[in-house]
């Protein structure tokens, strides 16, 4: 159950995570590679527990660039919020015990580890997860292309998608052009014929290139 960073107490919360100074040292003390084996909040006595290792996974992916998977995530940008960086003990109160067949999952695959993009999912729902996420950078692929090919309304768009299987809701297009819009990839001209009103997508050509896409 996931509580919110902003208004957690652990000790409350959690009562077998106990927090002292002595902790958080060590918490610190982990992320600049010290040693952290006599953590005293019960999740590494004996063996990490699921949601320590996750916890701890999930850190070295992001922060190590030695780490095989650091291309995956640290290496593109992927980032762990700073509380759950500083503190396990905040993790797990906002992430809640680890169910049986489960790891930890971002919901959207291009966000970073934070309370409102993580769940414990099992592979089948990752799975799902991923399949969407791939639809999504194919659909943005295709617009941006059909754009710069002079396909350059959303109802052609639209009819683009269908005819090639990769038809979504219109909205989503619009969502994708809005997000090209906002990073500059593209602009929005509104031109009026009669009482009609519509929206013409051109590209926003590199420097140095003053020629429209044919």
């Amino acid at each position: 159950m996931r509580t919110g960073t902003g208004s957690v107490s652990s000790i409350a919360l959690v009562p077998t995570v106990c927090i002292t100074e002595k902790t958080r040292m060590r918490h610190e003390g982990y992320n600049s590679g010290e040693d952290n084996a006599q953590f005293t909040h019960g999740h590494t006595v004996g063996k990490f527990s699921p949601e320590y290792h996750s916890w701890a996974s999930m850190i070295q992916r992001c922060t190590n660039e030695n780490r095989v998977a650091w291309e995956y995530y640290g290496g593109r940008g992927i980032r762990v919020c700073d509380a759950w960086l500083r503190s396990f003990e905040v993790f797990f109160a906002d992430m809640g015990p680890r169910p049986l067949g489960t790891s930890l999952d971002r919901i959207n695959g291009d966000g970073n580890y934070e309370p409102n993009n993580c769940r414990w999912a099992t592979k089948e729902e990752q799975s799902k997860n991923r399949r969407a996420g791939d639809k999504h950078v194919r659909v943005a692929a295709t617009i941006l292309l059909a754009v710069n090919s002079g396909i350059n309304t959303i109802p052609a768009i639209q009819i683009l998608l269908t005819n090639i299987g990769m038809s979504v809701h219109e909205e989503t297009t619009r969502n994708i052009i809005r997000t090209f819009i906002t990073e500059g990839v593209m602009r929005k001209e509104e031109i009026s014929v009669g009482r009609s009103r519509y929206s013409i997508l051109h590209p926003i050509l590199p420097e140095g290139n003053t020629h429209e896409f044919a």
